[in-house]
């Protein structure tokens, strides 16, 4: 133990042996509980005594105007005296008791603490810039999500253990707007070709490198009507060179062409079609007689393997991103420019587009330093108080928030939780909440000093280490009783805010709560710890310099600082008072209604940064694409026997509702296995098989069969009907029969050969397209429509529909309940928390009122400036929801605890404590004004950094966090005392109006 240890264990000892000869607490729990009883005492006769007065003589109530608020509030206090408020008043002194331990122990090892906290948060910023970021594409979809099952049900269906490989080529040609020209689709084919034998992948099973024709197991012909495009458009060519005719098995027709006689579907390849001008009395030209299409602006090349070869997510990432990087950097197309896309792409976009926003923290931070250094030494001035040491105080007040931050996220890493890049926003909700209590802990430990110079303080001796200590730890222990519990306050509403948000959002937002709710646990620990230690450092150099300057003088500064009951209130005129009321209604009428045209828009151009090359691909999704080619994908797992033809009638039916939709194409452009089965079974192609099936039939004496799946096989080989064996899913029962039949051979065979194959399942699509299509609240309705459908049909079939952007359709539907859900949450456990803390009813109502008010504001000004509701800002409203409550916690938790302020002093005319709302609006200023004022300020400074980031994630956070901070700061120094004075004022009249009566 050091000398400080054992001078201040001795005074402590001290101390005790005083509080048993005396009576006292060295906590001052007794100290509080033997005033409040006195205070109470002499309340009662007070207002007993003002009660005749008032209910007796009505002039005698008008003349008593001065002691009307003393005397009203010392009623209110006396009839809310309860088990409920005793429990408060406890709670209040263990919480008081623990800050002053603290105080002491923090006194006695200032260094180790700084030294511990600096080393851990060294240890967890390396991990956490080690960890490489991870997002998941799901992630944003909110739990019990249908696009959830239904994206399980396409998993399941191919067999998919995690995310396979899957990734579009789009193709543009250089020159010109048409690929129908010969050395545009003689390149395209090449890049195919170049995809599917060239560019490979490592097989961790077979232990080689291997191109994607090798890995592909269900979609390897997906591509395959593009090349026959090409070959059927080089042969036009060659009998056009030679002045021949067109053939006839040649018909290059959209959406269905016919190439040597074999029928595909174009559709899902090309796209920006220009039709041909059939109405035109002029003679078409040669080349365009054998094609309804003048011109084609874009083919897409699509690729998909399932997850085999033992891949990791980083192999299947790298294998997409090395194909994306060689065709941006490496391939040069004489006649078409390539354009890559996957989701490991658009992960690589987003996480460039974070580190550039983290990129400006630095420069945030660097501003919000200077500020505070400002700010704080213009404080210190104010005060008679500026010294040297007061700078290190107010960089660790910036400081804190992000080392706490970077601390908790590298305990979650080594925890195993997943980088996502929604944490980035992190920092700013404890850049807030840990300045602003760092700001209140300068504050109170300036008006603490004033306060010790005024009454002539303990004496402190230059080198008397002891005197030192002993003023530091009364000093800092009053600090932290009189911030700490509306810290307390502050951070267990975020605290249970987020847990709360965790169960109640999805993935990603979990994951932004869990960062948050570890935050704001490390950030509260390092207030007490690490900015506490840096205090007292910086306090005891101060205090010794300050007495070797002058040993014996005591700097007096009363007559230039003012106390809060020196402040006096003014009257204003009632005109300003009218027309202030009057504007403020019909502001807030005016954004309330703004709130009922919050539109939703989601897209993902941005998240994006403005140089990416996703960006123009986007660009062509949402008009060429989607517009022109949007697919409902069903999987129908529980088919049957569809030989039943009731069955498969109810099957067809499905699919012919779904082909009647809004938006639909015509029944040619979906791909319906039992549709193109019976075409096959009873075509031209099939009649060989007929009449075998009905020859057996006869012999048999059986009818017959319309769907016999015993020549699926058959059906499958052949070359246009290959693409099958992706979308369905069967097996053969053949042995399994046999069994069965046991006894029989012959009825064994009879069996076989009518029961042999078994459909298991199946993928079907339906296509539709339209202009409206671009916007995502269409799709979102036509979502809807496709699920009403389907789900008349799940009892029997156990049927799903999936859209590729059904994980964010959903969102549309889900993020204003998420959100409302979340503010209800905060709301009451704010209301919960304070009530615990202040057992007063009156202040939590008007501080949960308050609360909610900022957040709907905040919501109809994000309306008003033609913001639209995406994930972004549904992650900047969270953020903003936090905002929201740190400070009005602070201020209504000073205003309650002006009552024991005031038992310290304050007499009113009547000789007893000051309990007026104006006094205790006067004390929750004095407290927290300006370490409000300044927290908004040099939090709005760092936010407005981000205005340099032309990315739409910087932008969107700039604005609404701006905007929330900006509520805050009027909503908790104007609009809270406002309502705390109406509305004593009208319990006030009430009780006047009661004791007329009475």
């Amino acid at each position: 133990m050091n000398d400080n240890d054992t001078a201040i264990s001795n005074h402590r000892q001290k101390q005790q042996q005083q509080q048993q000869v005396g009576g006292g607490d060295i906590n001052g729990t007794i100290v509080i509980n033997d005033f409040t009883d006195q205070q109470q005492h002499q309340q009662n006769q007070q207002q007993q005594k003002t009660d005749d007065q008032q209910c007796h003589s009505p002039s005698a109530s008008s003349s008593s105007s001065s002691s009307s608020s003393a005397s009203s509030a010392a009623h209110s206090d006396t009839s809310s005296q309860s088990f409920s408020a005793r429990c408060s008043l406890r709670l209040h002194a263990v919480v008081a008791r623990a800050y002053r331990r603290w105080a002491h122990f923090v006194v006695a090892h200032p260094y180790k603490i700084v030294f511990i906290c600096f080393i851990l948060t060294a240890i967890c910023v390396v991990k956490m810039a080690k960890t490489k970021h991870k997002n998941n594409i799901r992630g944003y979809t909110p739990y019990g999500s249908r696009a959830l099952y239904e994206f399980d049900v396409r998993d399941e269906f191919f067999d998919q253990s995690g995310v396979g490989i899957r990734f579009f080529v789009l193709i543009l040609p250089r020159n010109g707007t048409n690929m129908m020209r010969m050395d545009t689709l003689r390149e395209t084919v090449e890049v195919d070709e170049l995809i599917q034998n060239n560019l490979t992948i490592y097989n961790r099973i077979t232990q080689r490198d291997e191109p994607f024709s090798r890995i592909c197991r269900r979609f390897c012909t997906i591509n395959e009507p593009v090349r026959l495009f090409y070959d059927g458009f080089k042969d036009h060519q060659r009998r056009v060179a030679k002045h021949q005719q067109p053939s006839h098995n040649v018909q290059l027709d959209y959406p269905t062409s016919t190439v040597f006689g074999q029928r595909i579907n174009i559709q899902p390849n090309f796209f920006g079609i220009h039709f041909a001008n059939t109405t035109s009395s002029s003679e078409a030209s040669s080349s365009n007689r054998f094609t309804n299409m003048d011109s084609v602006e874009m083919v897409v090349l699509l690729y998909r393997a399932e997850r085999i070869g033992g891949w990791k997510d980083d192999d299947i990432s790298d294998y997409e991103m090395s194909i994306s990087n060689y065709f941006k950097d490496k391939y040069i197309g004489q006649h078409i420019r390539v354009l890559t896309i996957s989701t490991s792409y658009v992960q690589v976009e987003v996480d460039r587009a974070g580190n550039i926003i983290r990129s400006y923290f630095g420069f945030g931070l660097a501003v919000m330093i200077l500020c505070s250094l400002f700010s704080n030494s213009l404080s210190a001035f104010f005060m008679h108080q500026f010294s040297i040491y007061k700078l290190p105080v107010a960089i660790f007040a910036c400081l804190c928030p992000f080392m706490a931050s970077g601390t908790a996220l590298g305990i979650l890493f080594f925890a195993g939780v997943r980088h996502s890049s929604i944490l980035a926003v992190t920092p700013f909700l404890i850049l807030a909440l840990g300045v602003d209590d760092a700001f209140l802990m300068i504050h109170s430990w300036q008006l603490a000093s004033k306060r010790r110079r005024h009454e002539g303080g303990r004496a402190v001796m230059a080198h008397d280490a002891l005197s030192v200590n002993l003023a530091v730890v009364d000093q800092l222990a009053e600090v932290l009783e009189d911030t700490g519990p509306a810290i307390l306050i502050s951070t267990l509403t975020n605290i249970f805010a987020d847990l709360v948000g965790a169960f109640l959002g999805s993935e990603e937002i979990t994951l932004l709560c869990i960062g948050n709710i570890a935050s704001i646990i490390v950030d509260f620990f390092y207030q007490i710890t690490l900015f506490t230690a840096v205090l007292v450092i910086c306090a005891r150099r101060e205090l010794i310099s300050a007495r070797k300057r002058d040993n014996n003088k005591i700097h007096a500064t009363n007559s230039n600082n003012l106390s809060e009951d020196d402040v006096k209130p003014t009257k204003s005129g009632g005109f300003r008072h009218s027309l202030e009321r009057q504007f403020n209604a019909f502001k807030d009428i005016y954004i309330c209604l703004a709130l009922f045209k919050f539109e939703i828009n989601l897209t993902l151009k941005k998240l994006f940064p403005p140089d990416s090359p996703l960006l123009e691909i986007e660009k062509y999704r949402e008009e060429k694409v989607l517009p022109f080619y949007t697919t409902a994908q069903l999987f129908v797992n529980n088919p049957g026997d569809l030989s039943n033809a009731t069955r498969r009638a109810h099957l067809n039916g499905l699919i012919d509702e779904m082909e009647h939709l809004k938006y639909a194409y015509p029944a040619e452009s979906s791909l319906y296995f039992v549709r193109t089965y019976e075409e096959f079974l009873h075509g031209d192609s099939a009649g060989i098989l007929d009449a075998a099936a009905e020859e057996e039939n006869a012999k048999n004496g059986t009818a017959t069969n319309e769907f016999d799946l015993s020549e699926l096989e058959t059906f499958l080989n052949w070359p246009e009907f290959r693409h099958w064996r992706g979308l369905i899913k069967y097996h053969h029962n053949t042995h399994q029969q046999q069994q069965s039949a046991g006894n029989g051979t012959e009825l064994a065979l009879a069996t076989n050969r009518s029961d042999g194959t078994q459909l298991d399942s199946m993928m079907t699509t339906v296509a539709y397209h339209g202009d409206e299509l671009q916007d995502w609240y269409n799709r979102a309705l036509m979502l809807r429509e496709w699920r009403q459908v389907v789900d008349k049909y799940v009892p029997e079939f156990n049927v799903s529909v999936l859209h590729d952007d059904g994980l964010y359709l959903d969102l549309l539907e889900n993020m204003p309940i998420n959100i409302w859900q979340s503010v209800v949450v905060t709301l009451l456990c704010m209301a919960a928390i304070c009530g615990l803390f202040m057992c007063n009813m009156f202040v939590v109502f008007v501080t949960t009122c308050v609360i909610a008010s900022i957040f709907i504001e905040t919501l109809g000004i994000m309306a008003l400036m033609d913001m639209t509701m995406d994930p972004v800002v549904m992650a900047a409203v969270t953020i903003s929801i936090g905002f929201s409550v740190d400070m009005p916690a602070h201020v209504s938790y000073h205003f309650h605890a002006a009552k024991w302020a005031g038992t310290l002093g304050g007499k009113n005319a009547h000789g007893i404590a000051d309990q007026s709302v104006e006094h205790k609006i006067r004390h929750a200023f004095t407290s927290v004004g300006f370490p409000a004022l300044q927290a908004s300020i040099c939090t709005c400074i760092c936010v407005l950094s981000l205005a340099f980031v032309k990315i739409y994630t910087a932008q969107v956070f700039v604005r609404v966090l701006c905007v929330c901070i900006v509520l805050c700061a009027v909503h908790s120094l104007f609009l809270l005392p406002a309502l705390f004075t109406f509305l004593d004022a009208i319990c006030k009249l009430f009780r006047q109006f009661m004791c007329q009566r009475r």
